[in-house]
């Protein structure tokens, strides 16, 4: 989900940037490091998440608790 909704935030910014003129995009190296910084803090997000909803049982057909 996190890749979906920044992929649209990220377009706006871009048109936004372009409107004020050239852009200078990150090179590879910066672009590695930022995306490994972002990484991490998805991971934390998500195992918060997780921590918060506890565990969670399977719904089958043939009820709560059975496995198919």
């Amino acid at each position: 989900m996190y890749p979906a909704i920044y992929a649209e935030v990220n377009a706006k910014l871009k048109l936004q940037a372009a409107a004020l003129g050239a852009i200078n995009f990150l090179t590879e190296a910066e672009a590695a490091l930022a995306a490994a910084s972002t990484e991490s803090q998805v991971q934390r997000a998500w195992d918060l998440w997780c921590q918060s909803v506890g565990p969670l049982q399977q719904e089958t057909p043939y009820g709560p608790g059975t496995t198919l």
